[in-house]
């Protein structure tokens, strides 16, 4: 295990290898921030991890492998998704910010980091693309997976479990695991609060991810680090979108939704990936839960190419092609006239069946 010298080190990629390097984004932080970093070190040097620096961020759809035959998007020759890991980490950190800004507890803001690191930490190769092949092929969800990888289920290979880096923090685990139940009650307070900014309409996660998008796809999507000041606590209503930040919101919602129209949900593109997730399952049909997730992206799609992939008239997703947009009454707003609760935000920025 690499040495930590300093919490002022970000996860990045170097090869097949992760490895901390320092970013000012941590490093300009205050000591307090800083010293909470350093306490999910553990974690972030896990091999359940460190296994995401090798999952692309947009599986099949990937600039990565935007030469396989019938790809159906265009790249520009520097775009590039990276990998998980890297997107998990930056979400970990757009959320501990966005924490540390509201004055939220050191505890607190040290749980909305986990959330970030751990989202995706049950992400299978080739991302979406794998998630509905290997789900299907081994009945389980992610939700389900990342809740046994936390956990520490025996079922599982002990380098997929992330329960002793978490128990050698101190992790409540009841705590950690009802931050990612939607429809869990995180009661009153702080945790409330932190639980209604992840699960909101500008969670960190789609924040960072479709700004990641907007960048692999030649898409303007206003920067996720906007957003970090753009909250405030409100006695009475809790969270609030503060007015100054409405305009960024609105840009970031319509970019979303242009990202999915002309990209993600476009028909060539669900067809395409359609088709791959189904080779893929078929292809892995009897495959252990383990060895599905530490299976190489590249070992999947040499195996996949020597059968035909063809055109799937199935959607064969990990969820249904949906649409993104802004509420007819606030169609075109430029900015709130007011600051809006986080939990209302849903009924403005709308997604519904593509």
């Amino acid at each position: 295990m690499q040495e930590i010298s300093g919490l002022e080190r970000c996860f990045v990629e170097q090869g097949s290898v992760g490895r901390l390097t320092t970013p000012a984004l941590i490093a300009r932080r205050p000591q307090n921030f800083r010293d909470i970093v350093k306490t999910v070190v553990p974690l972030i040097f896990s091999d359940s991890f460190r296994r995401l620096t090798k999952i692309t961020f947009l599986g099949i759809l990937s600039p990565s492998y935007a030469a396989i035959e019938r790809h159906p998007i265009r790249f520009s020759a520097t775009s590039s998704d990276r990998s998980r890991a890297h997107h998990s980490f930056e979400v970990a950190l757009l959320a501990g910010r966005m924490a540390e800004d509201l004055s939220l507890s050191a505890t607190t803001i040290r749980y909305a980091i986990l959330w970030g690191l751990l989202h995706d930490i049950a992400t299978w190769p080739l991302s979406h693309t794998g998630e509905a092949a290997f789900s299907s092929a081994t009945e389980t969800s992610a939700r389900k997976l990342r809740r046994m990888m936390i956990t520490g289920d025996n079922k599982l290979h002990r380098s997929l479990r992330v329960y002793r880096s978490l128990k050698e923090m101190g992790v409540d685990f009841d705590v950690l695991l009802a931050l990612f139940d939607k429809r869990a009650s995180s009661g009153t307070g702080e945790l409330a609060h932190l639980h209604n900014l992840l699960h909101s309409a500008l969670t960190p996660d789609t924040l960072e991810g479709m700004y990641r998008s907007g960048r692999a796809f030649g898409l303007p999507v206003p920067k996720p680090s906007v957003f970090i000041d753009s909250m405030e606590r409100d006695l009475v209503s809790g969270i609030r979108l503060k007015r100054n930040s409405s305009a960024d919101a609105i840009k970031f919602w319509r970019a979303k939704g242009r990202i999915y129209s002309h990209f993600i949900n476009k028909e060539a593109t669900v067809a395409f990936e359609s088709s791959w997730s189904s080779a893929i399952r078929d292809s892995y049909i009897n495959i252990d839960l383990s060895e599905s997730l530490l299976a190489n992206e590249k070992d999947i799609l040499r195996k996949v190419a020597h059968k035909p992939v063809r055109p799937d008239r199935e959607v064969f997703r990990y969820k249904e092609p949906l649409s993104y947009q802004i509420a007819d009454e606030y169609h075109a707003a430029r900015k709130f006239k007011d600051s809006f609760a986080l939990e209302y935000l849903s009924e403005v920025f709308v997604k519904g069946k593509s």
